[in-house]
């Protein structure tokens, strides 16, 4: 009977009949019923001594059946209303009765479309009105009233007929019923009905809902269920409130089943939003369980025991009941949310879940059934599998959990979801967000998607929708696909040939946007030509006479035309060869298609795209059509095209002019002259040879893409209630549905589409004095950038009121006190001025604001001075939403402010009702705020709220997710008004939710502390369970119960992911893991095709051994070489599963990845593949990893990490470079601390032996380049210490392992000794005792590895033999600085024990010491007696060079020092170096600051060094003298002994060169004085007071007298006098006079051999003087200067021999000339006096005895000479030449500069 559908006059009457024995039948049941209560309840009122009787609650229930004044109108129906039935046994009425009802119920649908006249009377009962309602409408309604009925019979026996009987038909008013009455036990404000009838209602539409959905369908019986969503919401909203109680879990039972048996009909209902409705259920019916609302501690306290243990097996009944429905709400549902944030917090919210359940199934299995965990686990593979972007990083996590029971059931997990076939999204990291909807309308072959879409677009939004399918398709090259789809289905769907492709056809727009699209270079090249002839050259052409100015000749007019339109014609025809080849495939299909189903309407479908939808549009616009640029304003112009139009499209249709257009009759000519060429040109059109001219694609941006995309995204969404109506009956099709519905779900809400709008503009009005403060703070300001006020979303302007005023929004609560308070007013005044002139509305969103958000009163102060007049007359309303209890105290500051706009505030407490007054389109709303309103639980109402302090308000309470919202009953006086406030405790601030009594609930929550607010309700049961749910809930989706990973897992992770935890776990020591592993390999390989697919085979009762390790590492080795792209995948994830492995398993690991490892070396290298970069990146993420690994199992597994992994790295010689990089990185902390002596740094040591075990030069190679660039890098924001370098620590380190790899020659010493010893001597003697011990211990491995490799020649062992014991002894250990006894100086000290002290700063010159012993050492390793000219010594120089050239004062000097030591040879000596050397020098002391550095002292050993190999041609010989003179008279004591050096080189220089034969130093030194050489040295003389003119020897020992009491200068100076006097070839004693003097008295043991050079010289003249003599002193200037020198030697000298030489030679001197000696007597006579008073040698004091006798003896000494007497000679400085004078330091600096400038040129 349920399959009636046709209605018949039978069998509607039929229909009614039965009806009204069904209606009579009622009554007497329902007296049946009451009849059979009334003993019963006289023996139970007699029994507890009460009245008897009727209950009052069965007669109200018996009045209920014609309440609402339904009654039958006809007089039959009147007759058999009121007769009474057969006399029958109550079961024979039960029987009659229940046939009646389903024979009503099955026949249905024959009443649809009857109606039935009624009577209703009002509210007071008193008048009645006559109605016309629907006869199913009513019987329905009587239906639910007998649902609810007293009597179980009756409401029992309506169920079922209602569930199993009701005719499909019936359905669509059936559940509007059920909706409508389940609407009004939630009230007007939601305030729910929780009496026993309204769980009753509940409980029936349960039960009846569940009947229907489980019978047989036919897919068009449910689709009049539009409202099941809301209606199942509602019916989840009221049970999830009631109480625990049996009855409310067994309803709770029931609705988990109805929501299982609608979703497994889910492909027959027609949902409307069913994604987020089924996310919805899930987040509610999972409180349900055990783990929130159904915990034995929410139990009514006074429970008996016996319904307490009845409640504990229904609860665990319940959990699987729940877990079992919400498997089947997950399966295939992408979860729900604004974004991505939103959806992946939501898994998580459901993952915790889960696990927690899974976890207590396994802690606690008693407190659950056995089907709970399977069941579970289901659940969780639906939700991974439809959500894998936001789930699988969650279960991966769970593959390691601890407990061996829950990872083998979230592996399984995993295994089933590979089973189903899941989508991981292997296609790339970087797919753009729309790849999965454009993948599926791209490979849809035939477009239906697409095609639907455009049959149920709105004729408003069919050109926009064409336009963007249009770009979308070319950008994808499949547009023509789209055009040809969308012709054949408007061919197949037209039935008349003169209909098709009208305008309004989506093929017809499809063609002309494409036409728009590609189409203007055809057009300016058809139709251009005559277009811009006419607009160049304007011609009259009206033809209609009634039109026709005056002064114009109708039928030249005429003529024009025709001239013009064959014109436009010829140009149309030449430019068909030209024409696009799609738009000539275009016609082809046309041709081919219509004339297919219409013979001979071809050339009209072809005329309608290429004339009348392209060509003849754009002559009429060609501004619009692009094909000029300029805009056409001459109407004759115009009218010209117009006209010409109308020809070619008469001559396109092939149409002749008629009586409707009379004066266009003229043209039928043109058209009967034309028709066949036409349609030849038709033809060629519909033609496409193989050369037609192809167009460049058109080339969209990314940008334009995805906003393209976002539009369909946006008609999609918009369309999807259509889309699903469409697709509904086509089943073929409906998987393609479901895919669209599933990703647009994915993607979650669609942009909106831009728009771009006017903005109006606005003039001030008025002249007040706010007007003007308002302007002149306005042009203040106007340079101020707003963009971080526009960011923060605090004010902004979006749609209009109801009335179509502007609105503009005030969001308060994105206010903070950080913000700039002046540039925010002007952002506001600046965003709303140009809508002052009109009426505007103000939104003041006050939702959560407080004390943090208030605006300061000082502002409302400046504020309300500068608002115009304008603005504030214009303001037309303000509109406050969610005013509290913090704004109404705040209001009564500000009031004063607001002025007349106090008056204009409307108070909301709900969006709903500020929404009812802003216009539906564009609210501007913030979602946040919509969200809150949008997602109210449960409504509390009325409720009493007692504060602290005792005050109660009635108030009404809301709950939500997030919030418990608390609103005022009574509303409260508020700026100019009366309002309701609306505060708001967010749940995440709840501390405690308790119950006092049993209508009190105490919320305790954080509020500037610890607040307790009490609610008094009688629903108070409800109130306490919603608010403790909804805390879980909080607790459970809080962040920290977030899984979390060390790198963010990506889709392409999956397969290595995976893998790596099917081995390891198959390692396990647990049976059930290792079949649970196996079978996720098995469903891994066939997932993903791997090579073993076809070997390994699924299966759960298969017995794995124990020690299966050999299985693995064989599995392993074969999908490593099968699939190496996974590599870094598997690698990362395997050592993210080691740190969850015991130690057992984590060798195994190592084991089965080593063989992965080679593949490596493929992402080692940057190549132009795009992934090459973010692959090397991953390398690096993974190398980076292992050494973490090493460290971290150290002291457990090191040597297997070594063995297995490192020493198998090394041989990746692409990849040494980025481990080597990775380890410098990963070696240095970020403090910039040193790691030396940590136990970390011991690893590095470690790893840095093994990979060189392997792979030794590769290592040391890299190592070494990498210590010389950190060298390098120094010179980059350069410090005057290496060790104050930021790349300093990158420097010990790279020592460090140098130093270790030198032993045993891992270093390859044979390949890089010449950079290890540019690297030493760069180094050396910096850092801490620890560093400097590392560097001298490096200098003694490599000498060792040099002996030991035989990298040293075999003729000169035995001579690096006898180095190295050199090397050893303490001076060389001094060398290095680690010579001392008191330091530690140990190689390996902790941390804790470095001292990390630093030297005092190296003397300069140890450099040439240890530059010496590493030239030994290499000179060691060649057959020559010097390594110079070697391959060594050329990369060691050149390193050196490169060093000694780059400014950087750390190791310039050094470098520089160095190449003074290693440029042995001629070859390698030339001007160029000594320039640039001097260069640096002249540089050096023209910026001179006071003292003389390293640089400049290391310039000058250099120049001493390198001056004796320079070639005997260059120039630098003339002049090289008096350059080291004139160094040597900078007053500098650092400087002093370098100086002396390269002049004792110098001399020897001349000497071996032979400058000096003949002539002698001297005369050739004042020989090359010359010119303006000789100027400067003139005037260094006269600033020094010593002249090179007047007394060469001397002016030349008198420099170098400064040295005399330092402890090497003295030493040093008499080296270079003793050099001269040796070699300067002098013939005469007065050139060597200066010499003696200075030499004799410091020399007493040479006395002798002084004596015959003096004796050589002098011949006879010396006699018994030692000096004084004719050849020596032959005259008093002579004597005068030697008597002075003496003396100033004599003062200088602390030693009594030297002292008494100096005494002899003055004794001799006095007597051989004593009137010159008058000039140092003076100076002396104190110091004589003082000898002669306290000297105990007698020899002094008898010489001193003897000089004064002599002097006293004289009658006087000789006046004339005196200091004078020294300036005349140009000796005034003599007397005190023994000093460094400071003062004259700048001076002498700059003129020496310029002396090397001279010399350099």
């Amino acid at each position: 009977m349920r399959l009636v559908e046709r209605q018949t006059a039978g069998n509607f009457s039929a229909w009614t009949e039965v009806q009204s024995r069904w209606q009579l039948h009622t009554k007497a049941l329902i007296r049946n019923e009451e009849i059979a209560l009334e003993p019963k309840e006289k023996e139970d009122e007699k029994e507890k001594g009460k009245r008897t009787g009727v209950r009052a609650k069965v007669k109200g229930q018996v009045k209920s059946q014609v309440k609402g004044g339904l009654q039958m109108k006809s007089e039959e129906g009147q007759r058999r209303h009121t007769r009474c039935p057969p006399d029958e046994e109550a079961p024979e009425v039960l029987q009659e009765w229940t046939n009646y009802l389903g024979f009503l119920c099955a026949l249905g649908a024959v009443t649809v479309g009857q109606e039935v006249l009624v009577q209703e009377t009002d509210k007071k009962g008193k008048n009645v009105a006559e109605k016309k309602v629907p006869v199913l409408e009513q019987f329905v309604s009587e239906l639910m009233k007998l649902l609810v009925s007293e009597h179980l019979n009756v409401r029992e026996t309506a169920k079922k007929m209602v569930g199993n009987a009701m005719s499909p038909a019936a359905y669509g008013t059936l559940f509007r019923h059920f909706g409508l009455g389940t609407k009004q036990i939630f009230g007007d404000v939601g305030q729910i009905d929780f009496s026993d009838e309204s769980i009753l209602y509940v409980d029936q539409v349960i039960s009846i809902m569940k009947l229907v959905l489980d019978q047989d369908h036919k897919p068009s019986d449910l689709t009049s269920l539009t409202n099941i969503e809301e209606l199942i919401m509602n019916l989840v909203k009221f049970v999830r409130q009631l109480t625990i109680s049996v009855a409310s879990l067994q309803t709770k039972h029931k609705l988990c089943g109805l929501i299982a048996a609608t979703l497994a009909k889910s492909t027959m209902i027609s949902f409307r939003n069913e994604y987020p409705f089924r996310t919805s259920i899930v987040e509610n019916i999972m409180e349900w369980t055990s783990e929130f609302s159904s915990k034995e501690s929410n139990f009514p306290p006074d429970t008996p025991p016996a319904v307490a243990k009845q409640m504990r097996q229904l609860t665990k009944e319940l959990d699987v009941q729940v877990m079992q429905a919400i498997s089947v709400v997950l399966r295939n549902l992408p979860l729900h949310g604004k974004d991505d944030e939103a959806k992946s917090a939501c898994f998580s919210k459901f993952f915790t879940f889960f696990t927690n359940l899974l976890t207590r199934c396994k802690k606690n299995p008693e407190s659950v059934l056995p089907q709970l965990p399977e069941a579970t686990i289901e659940s969780l593979s639906y939700l991974v599998t439809a959500n894998i972007e936001h789930g699988l990083e969650y279960f991966v996590t769970m593959g390691y959990h601890q407990d061996y029971d829950t990872r083998s059931a979230f592996l399984k997990v995993l295994a089933n979801i590979l089973k189903e076939g899941t989508d991981f999204e292997m296609g790339g990291e970087e797919l753009d967000k729309y790849y999965k909807l454009t993948e599926l309308i791209l490979q849809d072959a035939n477009l239906d998607i697409v095609l639907t879409l455009c049959e149920v677009t709105q004729i408003t939004e069919a050109d926009a929708v064409a336009a963007n399918l249009v770009r979308i398709f070319e950008a994808n090259e499949r547009v023509l696909d789209l055009i040809k789809a969308a012709i054949a289905a408007e061919v197949r769907k037209t039935e008349q040939a003169n209909t098709l492709f009208r305008l309004n056809s989506m093929a017809t727009k499809l063609m002309v946007q494409y036409c728009k699209l590609i189409g203007v270079d055809y057009l300016r090249a058809s139709v251009g030509p005559e277009i811009k002839n006419l607009i160049a050259s304007p011609v009259q052409a009206e033809c209609d006479p009634a039109k026709l100015p005056p002064g114009q000749n109708l039928e030249a007019n005429q003529q024009t035309v025709i001239a013009s339109a064959e014109r436009f014609l010829d140009d149309i025809e030449k430019s068909i060869d030209i024409c696009p080849a799609p738009f000539r495939e275009i016609c082809a299909y046309l041709k081919e298609e219509v004339g297919a189903k219409f013979p001979g309407a071809e050339h009209t479908a072809i005329a309608g795209f290429m004339f009348l939808r392209f060509l003849c549009p754009a002559i009429i616009a060609p501004d619009g059509f692009r094909v000029v640029t300029t805009k056409i304003t001459d109407k004759d112009v115009r009218r010209s095209f117009v006209l010409v139009t109308k020809v070619l499209q008469n001559l396109a249709n092939r149409v002749r002019f008629g009586n409707k257009e009379p004066y266009m009759l003229c043209m039928n000519s043109v058209i009967d002259k034309h028709i066949d060429r036409i349609r030849a040109m038709f033809d060629r059109y519909a033609t496409v040879p193989e050369d037609a001219f192809q167009v460049e694609p058109y080339n969209f941006t990314d940008e334009e893409h995805e906003e393209d995309m976002g539009r369909l995204h946006f008609y999609l969404a918009g369309s999807k209630d259509k889309l699903a109506k469409a697709f509904l009956g086509r089943q073929t099709e409906k998987s393609l549905f479901d895919r669209l519905t599933t990703i647009l779900a994915q993607l979650g809400a669609p942009p909106e589409p831009k728009k771009t709008t006017a903005t109006p503009g606005a003039r001030l009005g008025g002249s007040s004095k706010a007007n003007v403060l308002f302007k002149e703070f306005m042009k203040r300001m106007e340079n101020k950038n707003t963009d971080y006020i526009k960011a923060k979303n605090i004010y902004y302007q979006q749609g209009t009121t109801k009335n179509n005023v502007p609105v503009f929004y005030l969001v308060a609560r994105n206010i903070k006190q950080d913000i700039d308070w002046e540039v925010l007013i002007y952002y506001i005044f600046k965003t709303t001025q140009p809508f002052f002139a009109k009426s505007y509305a103000l939104v003041i969103d006050m939702t959560m604001v407080s004390a943090e958000n208030q605006i300061p009163l000082q502002w409302w102060t400046q504020t309300a001075k500068m608002v115009p007049d304008q603005a504030s007359d214009n303001l037309e309303s303000i509109y406050i939403l969610h005013a509290n209890q913090w704004f109404k105290k705040y209001s009564k500051r500000i009031v004063k402010f607001l002025g007349k706009a106090a008056k204009k505030c409307e108070f909301f407490s709900s969006t709903h009702e500020l929404c009812a007054q802003l216009s539906e389109k564009d609210r501007g709303v913030p979602e946040d705020t919509l969200n809150i309103a949008g997602d109210i639980q449960s409504t509390f109402s009325p409720v009493v709220m007692v504060t602290q302090a005792g005050k109660k308000t009635d108030v009404e309470v809301r709950l939500s997710k997030d919030y418990i919202q608390i609103i005022t009953t009574k509303p409260g006086p508020i700026l100019a008004g009366n309002a309701p406030l609306v505060n708001f405790i967010p749940i995440s601030r709840l501390r405690e939710v308790d119950a006092n009594k049993d209508t009190e609930v105490i919320v305790k929550y954080d509020s500037n502390g610890v607040k307790a607010t009490t609610f008094v309700s009688k629903s108070a049961g409800q109130m306490l369970q919603q608010v403790k749910a909804s805390k879980d809930r909080y607790n459970l989706s809080r962040p920290s119960n977030s899984v979390s990973r060390s790198t963010a897992f990506r889709p392409s992770d999956v397969p290595g992911t995976l893998l790596n935890m099917a081995l390891l776990n198959l390692t396990s020591s647990n049976h059930t893991l290792r079949v649970a592993a196996y079978n996720l390999l098995a469903a891994l390989c066939s997932s993903f095709s791997f090579s073993l697919n076809t070997t390994l085979l699924g299966a759960t009762d298969i017995g794995i051994a124990r020690n299966c390790i050999h299985f693995v590492v064989n599995v392993s080795t074969d999908i490593s070489a099968a699939e190496p792209s996974m590599t870094l995948e598997f690698l990362l994830e395997a050592l993210h599963g080691i740190i969850k492995a015991d130690k057992q398993s984590q060798v195994y690991v190592l084991e089965y990845i080593k063989p992965w490892l080679p593949n490596l070396a493929q992402f080692a290298t940057i190549s132009p593949d795009p992934e090459s970069a973010e692959k090397r990146q991953k390398l690096k993420e993974l190398i980076n990893s292992l050494v973490a690994l090493t460290i971290r199992e150290a002291r457990e597994i090191l040597p297997d990490i070594l063995s297995q992994i490192w020493r198998t790295m090394a041989q990746l010689n692409e990849a040494i470079d980025t481990i080597l990089e990775c380890l410098c990185e990963r070696a240095l902390p970020s403090s910039n601390t040193s790691p030396l002596g940590t136990k970390n740094m011991d690893c590095f040591e470690d790893i840095m032996v093994a990979l060189a075990i392997e792979n030794p030069q590769r290592v040391s190679g890299k190592v070494v380049h990498l210590l010389l660039r950190a060298l390098d890098d120094t010179s980059v924001n350069p410090v005057e210490r290496l060790e104050n370098h930021s790349n300093w620590v990158r420097i010990e380190v790279l020592i460090r392992w140098v130093m270790t790899l030198a032993f045993d020659n891992l270093l390859a010493v044979d390949k890089f000794i010449p950079e290890l010893a540019h690297a030493m001597v760069m180094t050396f003697y910096d850092g801490d005792s620890m560093l400097r011990a590392n560097i001298h211990a490096l200098f003694m491995n490599v000498v060792h590895s040099t002996f030991s490799s035989r990298t040293c020649h075999e003729d000169k062992l035995q001579t690096l033999r006898f180095h190295i014991g050199e090397f050893h002894s303490l001076s060389s250990r001094l060398h290095f600085g680690v010579g001392s006894t008191k330091t530690n100086f140990s190689i390996y000290q902790s941390a804790m024990d470095r001292d990390n002290k630093l030297e005092k700063k190296m003397p300069i010159s140890l450099v040439q010491n240890v530059t010496n012993s590493l030239f030994a050492v290499l000179s060691c390793c060649t057959r020559e007696s010097s390594c110079v000219g070697t391959p060594y010594h050329s990369r060691w120089l050149a390193l050196t060079c490169k060093a000694a050239l780059t400014p950087n004062p750390a190791l310039q000097p050094r470098a520089i020092c160095a190449l003074g030591v290693l440029c042995q040879s001629h070859e390698l000596v030339t001007e160029d170096i000594i320039e640039k050397l001097l260069v640096l020098l002249r540089n050096s002391l023209f910026n001179y600051s006071g003292a003389v550095g390293d640089l400049e002292i290391s310039i000058i050993h250099a120049l001493a060094g390198l001056f004796p190999h320079l070639r005997p041609t260059s120039k630098y010989y003339k002049s090289m003298f008096w350059i080291a003179a004139s160094l040597l008279q900078i007053h500098d004591k650092a400087l002093y002994v370098a100086v002396l050096d390269l002049l004792d080189g110098v001399v020897k220089a001349l000497y071996n060169g032979g400058f000096l034969k003949g002539e002698g130093l001297q005369s050739f030194c004042m020989r090359h004085r010359t010119g303006d050489l000789k100027a400067l040295l003139d005037k260094l003389d006269v600033i020094t007071g010593v002249s090179f003119n007047t007394n060469f020897s001397v002016a030349v020992t008198a420099h170098l007298m400064k040295g005399l009491r330092l402890s090497k200068g003295k030493s040093a100076a008499n080296n270079a006098i003793t050099t001269i006097l040796e070699l300067c070839s002098e013939k005469k004693g007065v050139n060597m006079v200066g010499y003696f003097a200075a030499l004799l008295p410091m020399k007493f043991d040479e006395t002798a051999s002084f004596r015959s050079i003096i004796n050589a010289v002098s011949g006879e003249a010396a006699g018994a003087n030692m000096l004084f003599n004719r050849q020596m002193v032959p005259d008093d200037e002579t004597a005068a200067l030697v008597f002075t020198f003496i003396a100033t030697v004599l003062r200088s000298s602390d030693l009594e021999h030297e002292q008494l030489l100096a005494y002899k030679l003055l004794d001799e001197g006095v007597r051989y000339n004593s009137a010159p000696f008058a000039i140092t007597f003076d100076s002396l006579a104190p110091k004589m006096s003082q000898v002669l008073l306290s000297s105990q040698n007698q020899d002094v004091l008898a010489i001193v005895h003897s000089i004064s006798s002599f002097v006293f003896s004289l009658d006087n000494l000789s006046s004339r000479y005196d200091i004078s007497f020294l300036k005349k000679m140009g000796f005034v400085g003599l007397p005190d030449c023994d000093q460094f004078h400071v003062a004259k330091k700048g001076a002498l600096t700059q003129l020496i500069c310029s002396v090397l400038d001279h010399v350099m040129k």
